[in-house]
Formats: C-alpha cells, sequence, structure tokens
C-alpha cells in the first residue's frame, strides 16, 4: 500500500509539473483541479492502478496535457450524446491534447510508454476481436498517425490493416482536418464530430443500438463505462459522484449536520489479539472453533459460493495453434498454402480474478450482548474465512467506547466549563480483528476477541462507519463493499447527557449513510441484528442469531453482495 501511495504522489507531482496548474490532482480514475473534474475520458484511465512506474508517469503526462490544452466547458458544449459518438469524440479530443505535448524526450517518451500498455491491455481485453470495437481500434491509431503520434508496433499494423483501408474512404477527408485544427480545439471538434458520426453509423449497419453500446463499453474508454448513457458522471449540484473518494472526505463526512467533536484525545485503535490476554483468547478461539462446528454450513462451502458471486474472468495472454478461435494475423500466408490450416487460430488464456474487498463493520455496543454475541462472532468469524477462500480481500473491524458514559471526555468538558453545544463528549475505542493484508488463519486468535464481551460499551455509529469507509477506499480492489452489523440506532449517554439532545449520534449516523449512498464509491449494506435498521440503510438483511446458522442464513447475506 506505501507503493501505491508513493506512486501516486509522483504522479500527482509529475501531473502538476507538465500541465502547469499546482491545484491539479489525480485520484485512480479522477483527474480534479481546483475548477472541478475534467469531462475528457482517456483510455488510458482503464489503467489506473495497474500500471508500473513508467506507464504512471504516461497516464499523468497524458492527462496533463488535457489539462493544459482543453476547455472543459467548450468540451461538454460540443460533446455528443450517443455512447459512440461520444466515445470516439473523447479519444480524438485527448490525441489532439496529446499531439500538442512539448518536444520534451521525457515527456515523449513516457507518452509512448502508456499508448503501448493501452494497447496490450486493449487487445488482451479482446476489442480488436469484435465489429465495434475493431472499428473504434482502428480509427484511434488511424487519427494518432494523422496528429504524428505514430503507430506503436507491428501488431497494431497487423490487426488495422483491413478496416483501415475501408474507414480511409469514409473518413480519410476529416482526418486530414484533425492535423489541420489541432491547435483549435473549437475548430478541431467539427472533423471529430464528423469521425465519430460516421463510424457510429457504420457501426449501426452492422450490429443493434443496444449491442453498439455495449461494444463501446467493452471499449473501456469511459471510466466509469456507465457514463455512456449519463451526464459525465455529475450530481445535481456539480459535484463528482465519486467526491467522496477524495482526501477531504473524512472530514466532509464526519461535518454532515453541523458534527462535531470535542476532543479525539482518548480516542484508541486496537487489535483484536491486545485486548485479552493470550490465555484468554487462546480459551475464546477453542469456544469460537466448537460453535463453527456445531453450524450447518462450512467455510468451504460458503467459499466456492462467494467466488461465483466476485470472480472475473480476466484475459491474460493468447495460446497459440488452436484448431479454432480467432485466426492469427501473423499466419495468415499459411491460410493460403496450408491444405489442412488446423493450426491458424488463437484462443485467449483466461484467469479467474477477484476485484472486490470487503470490510464487515461490527457493532460491539453492550445491546449486541443480548443478541446472541456467541453466534455474531461466529458469523463474522466464517464469512471472513469464506471471503479468503474465494481470494477476496476482507477486513472485520469493531467499534465501541473506551469507558462507560463518556469517560475521561467527559471529565475532559466538565473541567473547561461544560461549554454548550460541545458535539461528541466519549472515548472511541476502534478494534481491528482482521486487517486487509492479514489472511484469516493468522487473524484467527485476534477474532477470537469477538467472544469476549468485556469491551463492549456503547456505540457511535457515524464515526465508525467513516473510519471504516476510509480504510476501504485506501485498498486497491475496484470494487468495494462496506457490511455494517448493527442492531439499530447509536447509544452513547456521555454525549446525550452534554448535548441535550438524545437523537445527536442517530441523526448524524443516518446522515453518513445517506451520504455514502449517493456519492461514495464504496456500496455500503447492513446486516440488521435484533432492531430494524431499514430506514437508514436502502440495502439490508435481518439475521435471526438465536437459532443455528444455516445455508439459508448466509444465502440471505449473499444478497447484499450481488449487483
Amino acid at each position: 500500500m506505501a507503493n501505491v501511495r508513493a506512486l501516486e504522489r509522483k504522479r500527482a507531482a509529475a501531473l502538476r509539473a507538465v500541465s502547469g496548474d499546482p491545484t491539479a490532482e489525480l485520484r485512480g480514475a479522477q483527474l480534479r483541479t481546483v475548477e472541478g473534474y475534467s469531462p475528457v475520458n482517456s483510455p488510458y484511465l482503464t489503467l489506473a492502478g495497474h500500471e508500473d512506474e513508467t506507464t504512471s508517469r504516461g497516464l499523468a503526462d497524458a492527462l496533463a496535457m488535457v489539462l493544459r490544452h482543453n476547455d472543459p466547458d467548450l468540451h461538454r458544449s460540443l460533446r455528443p450524446t450517443e455512447p459512440i459518438e461520444r466515445v470516439i469524440f473523447d479519444v480524438l479530443e485527448q490525441l489532439r491534447c496529446q499531439s500538442l505535448a512539448p518536444d520534451l524526450p521525457g515527456v515523449r517518451s513516457n507518452l509512448a510508454a502508456v499508448t503501448q500498455a493501452w494497447c496490450r491491455n486493449a487487445r488482451g481485453a479482446g476489442v480488436a476481436e469484435s465489429g465495434v470495437g475493431l472499428l473504434i481500434y482502428t480509427v484511434t491509431h488511424m487519427a494518432r498517425a494523422r496528429l504524428g503520434l505514430g503507430l506503436t508496433d507491428e501488431e497494431v499494423d497487423t490487426i488495422i490493416e483491413s478496416p483501415r483501408a475501408r474507414l480511409g474512404r469514409l473518413v480519410g477527408h476529416a482526418l486530414k482536418r484533425l492535423s489541420e485544427t489541432r491547435t483549435d480545439q473549437q475548430a478541431f471538434a467539427e472533423p471529430a464530430t464528423e469521425i465519430a458520426r460516421l463510424i457510429s453509423e457504420m457501426a449501426a449497419d452492422t450490429t443493434t443500438e443496444a449491442d453498439a453500446a455495449g461494444e463501446a463499453a467493452r471499449y473501456r474508454m469511459l471510466v466509469p463505462a456507465d457514463w455512456l448513457e449519463g451526464d459525465g458522471g455529475r450530481t445535481d449540484d456539480g459535484v463528482p459522484d465519486t467526491y467522496l473518494a477524495d482526501v477531504d472526505s473524512m472530514q466532509a463526512l464526519e461535518e454532515l449536520g453541523g458534527y462535531h467533536v470535542f476532543t479525539r484525545d482518548h480516542d484508541v485503535t486496537q487489535l483484536g489479539n491486545e485486548l485479552y490476554l493470550d490465555a484468554i483468547l487462546r480459551r475464546s478461539r477453542s469456544e469460537l472453533d466448537e460453535r463453527i462446528r456445531a453450524q450447518s454450513i462450512s467455510a468451504q462451502r460458503l467459499g466456492l459460493r462467494l467466488r461465483k458471486i466476485f470472480s472475473t474472468f480476466t484475459p491474460t495472454g493468447w495460446e497459440f495453434a488452436q484448431p479454432d478461435g480467432f485466426v492469427d494475423g501473423r499466419r495468415l500466408a499459411q491460410l493460403v498454402s496450408t491444405v489442412d490450416p488446423q493450426t491458424l487460430f488463437r484462443q485467449p488464456q483466461m484467469v479467474r480474478t477477484n476485484t472486490t474487498a470487503v470490510t464487515i463493520l461490527v457493532d460491539n455496543s453492550g445491546s449486541m450482548k443480548a443478541h446472541r454475541f456467541e453466534t455474531l462472532a461466529v458469523l463474522a468469524d466464517t464469512l471472513s474465512r469464506a471471503l479468503d477462500l474465494a481470494g477476496v480481500t476482507n477486513e472485520v473491524l469493531g467499534h465501541t467506547t473506551n469507558s462507560w458514559s463518556g469517560g475521561q471526555a467527559l471529565e475532559d468538558w466538565k473541567v473547561a466549563g461544560k461549554p454548550e453545544d460541545p458535539g461528541r463528549v466519549a472515548e472511541l475505542a476502534r478494534v481491528i480483528y482482521k486487517d486487509a493484508g492479514t489472511p484469516w488463519r493468522r487473524a484467527r486468535r485476534s477474532l477470537a476477541a469477538m467472544f469476549v464481551t468485556r469491551h463492549f460499551r456503547e456505540s457511535v455509529d457515524g464515526e465508525a462507519i467513516i473510519w471504516a469507509h476510509q480504510r476501504l477506499l485506501a485498498l486497491p480492489e475496484p470494487r468495494k463493499i462496506l457490511v455494517v452489523v448493527s442492531d439499530g440506532a447509536p447509544a452513547e449517554s456521555g454525549t446525550s447527557m452534554a448535548t441535550g439532545n438524545p437523537f445527536y449520534l442517530a441523526e448524524h449516523f443516518a446522515q453518513v449513510v445517506r451520504q455514502i449512498e449517493q456519492r461514495s464509491p464504496v456500496e455500503i449494506a447492513a446486516f440488521s441484528i435484533g432492531g430494524s435498521v431499514d430506514t437508514v440503510f436502502s440495502n439490508s438483511v435481518a439475521v435471526d442469531l438465536d437459532t443455528t446458522l444455516t445455508l439459508a442464513d448466509y444465502s440471505s447475506l449473499e444478497r447484499l453482495f450481488r449487483r
């Protein structure tokens, strides 16, 4: 994770230096400045989070050119609305900006590296094997050549050789105008729009509108793909939907509705295995294992089910000399000279991968003791182990307070003269039972701390969700799911007394959930234990902990993970 952050910092520094904009930031696939987000969706954005250092610099330089040479308001006003046209228009504008890069060896080398990386990525995803994908792929490289950016390798030339001849007759005149107008964004938009329209019309002749839009998404030019039908991923107030992925999201969430904190001096974060003596944890682990054996579902069986939900197949290369599949362009000569061309084809090599991270946040308040905390520990432990077996990154976190009725935080408030409207007056205790980098087997003893309830006191759910949300955002997996295990509203007596508002924490809790649901890339859901949370969470399921857990119980939980 440290390497990822270091890479992000280097990329942001390069972005600011080349673009000349000191406010520029790059977070994953989001380019942000003090004036907002760029509307140009570069093809290279699909590489974010998966690139080496050289490609990372190229990604920064490519986006820096957009920042330097693109007027975002003008781009939005000129941009087509039809999915394929929008894809092509954005690509051409990206290439226009890139063609204006300064004649510096480092920048040119970086841009070439990111182009080659994207070409490999696109071919690996089978882009050039579909009708619409091949059209867009070909016109991309034809535009690169016209704008002086050149082709990348012989394989590209082989793939586009046939469609290039056909497209040249259709869009050759407009391609020529691209190079003539590349220094003028508005003038450039005219031939770019014409090319986009002509390619879209050609695609419409060979496929349905729905299939064409799907192929455009498969081409992976837009991030996220559902922007194909939208307005650039922006909310009604002009704020990008994913703004909560920004570094300031914790503060933005904490201050909702005027929520604030009197003091954080006494808040603590501990590992589960730091809560109790080793002898207690060993005994608790033994008791927990007995409970797990008594349930009627195994972690292995659940892991197989979760693997089917979360896994995707990713192309890693090609298997050549196959009896069927896609024609291998390097062996086309054999198609004429060989009587039985059984080895002229290639098949994509596919590997099953998981690109999801799941955080399980457990309410460790005193009220949870009344709802069969033993079964709750079984559920969390089994689910974490099953996620491990399914190859899904996961964390198990807990939240409570470090003392009853405000503790030392309340005493500090009294010493300060009991100022009005103090906000949260409590000592928070956050527990990491299992972090994302620790496999279940090494976290077994730490997870067993849930089977001991001496640390179960009161709860401040809103801040706990913000904490878990921030940890989840820091993980590299593109899909992120936060599951909150709760028995209802938060309760902390010190804060209720100091503020005089018994709903202070509950109101903030609901506001935090609503903001994450509406504007965060994190999917948030709830396991409801002994109380309804339907009024707070849009996605929740009730779990009955009064009986032995069965496959049916876990099946109901799986609904939270399905899109």
